[in-house]
């Protein structure tokens, strides 16, 4: 920042400034003003007659680039099984402490999840087979910048299942009706669709 001061009459003695909650000192070259977030300068000068004029002041805010990067606990994954999914978020200047990181795949958000030691982690079973395309955006804050990660190759396979034969009557009489049932087990449990062929 540099500040200055002209007075056409007796000329200008001293200029004074404080950052932000600091105390007034004599200006005599230019400063920066570190501190993210809300920031802002107060001045004035005195002229050699005396005269002290009233203090301005300037207020802006200062705000860190970020950088979001994700990762997968493991991939390829299987269907039905937990996938941890960690978005890491490192600021150019300080650390980043607050603030929230949305998930997506294939477009669609899948979850909000506050920041932790500058990580988030959002863990989801729900991903259906196949490939998928992730993202996560951290929402920025007072002090730093938003910032979207590269898209997440996130590869899911089919999921193993077994299947179990059961009898309504065995032994059965002679032309009486039996009811075979086959059930269908996934390995990460759920939910199956599909067809039983019974030989």
């Amino acid at each position: 920042v540099t500040l200055q001061a002209s007075d056409a009459n007796s000329g200008v003695s001293h200029t004074y400034y404080k950052v932000n909650a600091g105390s007034y000192t004599s200006y005599s070259a230019p400063f920066y003003v570190t501190a993210l977030g809300a920031d802002s300068v107060n001045y004035y000068s005195s002229d050699v007659a005396g005269n002290v004029e009233n203090a301005h002041v300037v207020a802006f805010a200062q705000e860190s680039t970020t950088t979001t990067t994700l990762g997968s606990s493991l991939s390829p994954s299987t269907f039905g099984q937990p996938v941890t999914f960690t978005a890491a978020v490192a600021a150019a200047r300080g650390a980043v402490s607050v603030g929230t990181v949305t998930f997506s795949h294939d477009g669609k958000k899948f979850g909000t999840v506050k920041l932790s030691e500058g990580q988030a982690q959002l863990t989801s079973a729900a991903l259906t087979g196949g490939a998928h395309s992730l993202s996560a955006v951290y929402n920025g804050n007072a002090k730093d910048l938003g910032s979207t990660s590269v898209e997440y190759a996130q590869t899911v396979n089919k999921a193993t299942t077994s299947t179990s034969n059961a009898s309504s009557a065995n032994p059965s009489a002679l032309g009486s009706t039996v009811t075979f049932t086959a059930t269908v087990t996934p390995q990460y449990g759920g939910n199956v669709t599909g067809n039983v062929q019974f030989k």
